[in-house]
């Protein structure tokens, strides 16, 4: 299984060098390591896998990926768009699209989770998160997804999110921030 995220892989300078590869702007997009290491992935002839962590991700909760950004659910989509198109370049079909939903879905519950636990008032987290569960890509996606193949506790907040229970979804939210 191929990582994603460029924090555990080393690249060939050259692949980087002669397809020109560089980084989207995580301000048009989130994720943007996840674009490059397709990239990258797409034109090495080999890759190696080591069972190996030589790093350790530290969360601060003073990051700004843990404040709301206003701005969060547009590039929470365009992840999903961009990625469908690289997959459709890249001649995958299928074989990542379950990845991607289920990466959407986990990105689309941190974005609400960030509004949720914001300073906003109550009534404009509720009419934020009603918007982003009625929005047609993440109908779509909650219809289409396979939940049973979630964990328990995503399995539920994916059965909420398909119903649209928006004060659920909150509830449940607000209570995994608490629990950790």
């Amino acid at each position: 299984q191929l990582e994603p995220s460029c924090w555990g892989n080393i690249y060939r300078m050259a692949i980087i060098q002669e397809n020109g590869l560089r980084f989207i702007s995580e301000r048009y997009a989130v994720s943007e390591d996840i674009y490059f290491s397709a990239g990258v992935y797409h034109r090495a002839e080999r890759v190696v896998l080591l069972d190996e962590v030589g790093y350790y991700y530290f969360e601060n909760q003073s990051s700004l990926s843990k404040k709301y950004d206003p701005k969060m659910f547009e590039r929470i989509l365009r992840y999903y768009e961009v990625l469908k198109a690289q997959t459709a370049t890249y001649e995958l079909g299928d074989a990542v699209a379950f990845r991607i939903e289920r990466t959407f879905l986990m990105k689309l519950r941190v974005a609400i989770s960030l509004v949720v636990n914001s300073d906003l008032p109550r009534g404009e987290k509720l009419c934020l998160v009603r918007e982003m569960l009625c929005y047609p890509l993440v109908r779509r996606v909650l219809e289409e997804y396979p939940s049973h193949t979630q964990e328990a506790a995503m399995r539920v907040l994916t059965g909420l999110m398909k119903k649209r229970n928006v004060l659920g979804v909150c509830w449940l939210l607000q209570l995994r921030e608490f629990a950790h």
